[in-house]
């Protein structure tokens, strides 16, 4: 991860374009390390950052400074942070009804669920959590998984980013409120990717035609939900009252997953680098298993 790391400090010291992915994974290794040389580069780029986000188009690229802004906040006094924040929420809850795309949409239901402990409009996590139902009621079908598109949910569906993106949205709505359906509903939505989209010999997922062929970051993407799953089956509290899958062992595929991208992970660009780091670092903070 120090390699990653360092190859964030450099394009932040070449003054290169650095995005918020790259900046959450330098802002964990930061915390993970309290080395001073990453809170040297790190206290410039995010001052950067705060500038580069009135510049985001998309819900997905709002929804990643949102989630690092919320992550730096709770390090840091630095009200310019909260005030970001403090925009970035309304531009989100505007896409829950512009957004169509149920991947993306659920990145930014997840986003406004995330940002809770920092920034809690009281109407938030409930606005938040009915807008992810409401989603789910219109995209999924038992055993056939989510649609892509909410306009079209006939036309699309099965698409990994839909199922992992909404399954990480379904795991935060459950640390929030404890509700047992949505933890069991994000294992079943990777339990169906796994089924229609993974690939032994790889051992990894295939990107569907429509996502492109270079799943890399995907990869990375499913690796950190199944680290998320992986957590929850080890809470004996959980076992007990959910049903959960038989056989599944989600830190097994996760670390799969980690060691078929580890020698490519570094000859790629920056953003991809990143991705690798952050779900690194998300399976280094798993408990062994037993």
């Amino acid at each position: 991860m120090q390699r990653i790391a360092d190859r964030v400090v450099d394009a932040i010291v070449r003054d290169d374009a650095v995005n918020a992915d790259a900046l959450t994974f330098l802002l964990r290794h930061y915390r993970a390390t309290d080395a001073a040389p990453l809170r040297d580069a790190l206290e410039p780029a995010l001052a950067r950052g705060l500038e580069l986000r009135k510049t985001a188009v998309t819900c997905r690229d709002r929804a990643a400074w949102l989630g690092l802004f919320t992550e730096a906040a709770a390090m840091s006094a630095d009200e310019r942070l909260r005030e970001a924040i403090a925009d970035l929420v309304p531009a989100l809850r505007r896409e829950w009804t512009g957004c169509r795309i149920v991947g993306d949409l659920a990145m930014a239901i997840n986003a406004c669920l995330n940002v809770i402990a920092v920034f809690d409009p009281r109407d938030l996590a409930p606005k938040a959590i009915d807008e992810l139902e409401h989603m789910i009621a219109a995209a999924y079908r038992p055993g056939d998984g989510l649609a892509h598109d909410l306009d079209s949910p006939d036309r699309l569906r099965g698409q990994l980013t839909d199922q992992l993106r909404t399954a990480s949205a379904l795991l935060t709505a459950y640390v929030l409120t404890w509700r047992l359906p949505y933890g069991m509903l994000a294992e079943e939505l990777v339990q169906f990717a796994r089924r229609t989209l993974w690939d032994e010999e790889q051992a990894a997922f295939r990107a569907t035609s429509a996502e492109g062929a270079d799943g890399f970051a995907l990869n990375c993407e499913a690796a950190r939900v199944l680290c998320r799953l992986a957590a929850l089956h080890h809470d004996d509290d959980y076992r007990h009252v959910a049903v959960v899958a038989v056989g599944a062992d989600y830190r097994a595929d996760a670390e799969r997953i980690l060691a078929a991208q580890a020698a490519t992970a570094h000859d790629r660009n920056l953003t991809d680098a990143a991705a690798y780091g952050l779900a690194l670092a998300e399976f280094a903070n798993l408990q062994a298993p037993e």
